[in-house]
């Protein structure tokens, strides 16, 4: 099973939000209070994971412009057949018409 880009992002958020319980947890745990130093360290935690959060969105966001890109190739390249093919008949019948008037 594959997870969508949207689903990537929350997991990467919600990890970090289990990453910064856990270690909220521990330092009350050791006696820490948290202030100065440790709070600091959390925030840098949170930083962390929202870059990677928005990474992943980034990453998300610049494959669906690329698929988006791709379809409309793919449906240009369609209508160019489709015109192609309708002048290919016009022109086979303007050849049968050509040789029946002769």
């Amino acid at each position: 099973w594959r997870k969508t880009g949207r689903e990537a992002v929350a997991e990467i958020r919600r990890r970090a939000e289990q990453r910064r319980a856990r270690t909220r947890a521990g330092f009350a745990r050791a006696g820490v209070v948290l202030d100065g130093t440790p709070i600091v360290r959390l925030g840098d935690l949170a930083d962390v994971a929202e870059r990677d959060a928005q990474a992943a969105q980034r990453g998300r966001d610049e494959r669906a412009a690329a698929l988006r890109r791709q379809s409309e190739a793919g449906l240009a390249a369609a209508e160019d057949r489709r015109q192609a093919s309708l002048l290919r008949a016009g022109s086979t019948l303007l050849r049968g018409f050509a040789r029946f008037g002769r």
